[in-house]
């Protein structure tokens, strides 16, 4: 039994060594399954990572001063904002703009001054129905309106809005004031209320034609709802006649003619109704009128609505065309 040990002892250790030199040279062959894992990992890294020198996707591109009229649209639209126009003089950039209000062509304006080398955007003006504005290169800003109310929706005369700037030692400083406009004869407006009325009095004075109202019989309710205000008023000037219809605005039973049929700008001619509208006429005095305003208070005493018409030759600083 020994000699037997003996003999089958060289050949157990020749199997070891020869399991173990087998196990070794496997586990330096390559692993094709690991190879095709880190290949296909490596073309999917490459397809997401840009190489150097990739612009960005133009949806993550943001703007950068100085900023062009563009990029001043996208930055505004980005804030649910539609612009209009933007316009610069000197070193001054005006956007004129609008956040819409789901009402077909309905621009409630608004106006910022923008710098192109910051962003800053500074509010100046709106929110009004604007028919023209101009800017200066001394930051000097002049807005006409279209004399509608985007509150309550009812016409008035248009109004001009002035604004001025300062900066002096980096404290900027805006400063603005509404102001009459006198429009020039060849204009016809409408202003006041589509509502019933009387027309209670007709009165010139020095330099302005005023028209009192009252309430019409059965429309009171309608007179008192909500505001008094004066009716539906056009005026249209033509060959030296200027004519003021009144719409659904019958004379009153007390309507007093007026005493004084003159003054400095123009001379009463008639005043007629046809029991549902009433229309008024005056002669301008010739080379003594080229523009006119409407206004409208209330009576102090009353406290019913009246218009004021005044015709003037003054000469005003509006931009040319105004």
């Amino acid at each position: 039994m020994d000699k037997l040990k003996r003999a089958a002892l060289p050949a157990l250790v020749f199997i070891v060594i020869l399991a173990s030199l087998v196990y070794r040279l496997s586990s330096c062959a390559p692993n094709k399954n690991s190879t095709a894992a880190e290949a296909s990992a490596s073309l999917v890294s490459a397809s997401v990572t840009p190489s150097i020198g990739t612009n960005p996707l133009p949806s993550t591109a943001s703007p950068t001063p100085p900023y062009l009229d563009s990029e001043i649209k996208s930055i505004y639209s980005s804030l649910g904002l539609t612009v209009v126009e933007i316009r610069g003089a000197g070193d001054a950039t005006m956007v004129h703009y609008y956040r819409p209000t789901g009402v077909a062509g309905e621009i409630i304006s608004r106006f910022d001054w923008f710098n192109r080398s910051t962003g800053a955007r500074d509010l100046v003006y709106g929110w009004a129905y604007t028919d023209k504005f101009e800017i200066k290169a001394d930051k000097s800003f002049t807005v006409l309106t279209t004399g509608l109310s985007f509150v309550d929706g009812t016409l008035a005369f248009p109004q001009i809005f002035r604004s001025s700037y300062s900066d002096v030692d980096g404290a900027v400083r805006f400063t603005g004031a509404d102001e009459k406009y006198y429009a020039p004869l060849e204009k016809s407006y409408t202003v006041g209320s589509d509502r019933h009325e009387c027309l209670a009095g007709l009165y010139l004075t020095t330099g302005t034609v005023s028209l009192g109202f009252s309430p019409q019989p059965g429309f009171e309710s309608e007179f008192y709802a909500d505001y008094e205000s004066i009716p539906k008023i056009t005026v249209k000037n033509d060959a030296g006649i200027s004519t003021i219809t009144l719409f659904k605005t019958i004379l009153s039973k007390n309507f007093k003619q007026p005493s004084d049929k003159d003054n400095a700008y123009c001379s009463f001619l008639s005043v007629t109704s046809d029991g549902t509208d009433t229309v008024i006429k005056l002669k301008l005095k010739a080379d003594a009128v080229t523009r006119y305003n409407v206004s409208t208070d209330r009576s102090p005493e009353s406290g019913l609505p009246y218009a004021v018409f005044e015709y003037t030759k003054m000469d005003y600083d509006y931009p040319s065309g105004w």
